[in-house]
């Protein structure tokens, strides 16, 4: 059976699907909708937590001055407040950034009881980092296909918490 929760991306009914094959299948089709409005999410997923996340998509196509001029004023001045405290963005292949990467990785994970990836999974991805003064702050690891990349995790020092926004090429 094939489920797919609205409710996770912001929506508030569960699709349930027969498939073909299944032997037990009723008599006649049917998709299912539940209501969730009234059940709070820790009740649906016990032990996890809402959190609003940003994503920003970006027109490759389009020139940089649009690119920058589509941004919001207040992703525009966390990049502009980067840039004055010095960090700025690098891609890295090397095994030890990865390493590096990986333990800071592991330490979030056991902070907010995550079940880690593994590092062969996260060394598909390309490692972006970003340094101070030849020191990483930050890294984060985007997994790409054709078309699209994506960022899969991110960590940073406490410090900079909120205010790294990855801009690779500016």
């Amino acid at each position: 059976m094939k489920e797919v929760s609205e409710k996770v991306l912001g929506f508030s009914r569960l699709w349930v699907w027969h498939p073909e094959n299944l032997e037990q299948r009723p008599e006649y089709d049917y998709v299912k909708y539940i209501s969730y409005e009234d059940i709070p999410l820790s009740k649906l997923f016990p032990g996890f937590k809402k959190y609003n996340r940003m994503t920003l998509i970006i027109d490759l196509a389009k020139s940089h001055e649009e690119i920058w001029r589509d941004f919001k004023k207040r992703c525009r001045n966390s990049i502009t407040k980067a840039e004055k405290l010095g960090l700025f963005v690098v891609k890295s292949s090397k095994t030890e950034d990865y390493n590096d990467f990986y333990q800071a990785y592991m330490l979030l994970c056991r902070r907010e009881l995550l079940i880690p990836h593994s590092l062969k999974f996260y060394k598909q991805g390309d490692l972006f980092l970003v340094k101070q003064n030849d020191k990483t702050v930050s890294a984060a690891i985007m997994m790409k296909d054709e078309r699209h990349a994506h960022q899969t995790m991110q960590v940073s020092m406490e410090k900079y918490m909120g205010e790294i926004i990855f801009l690779y090429g500016r």
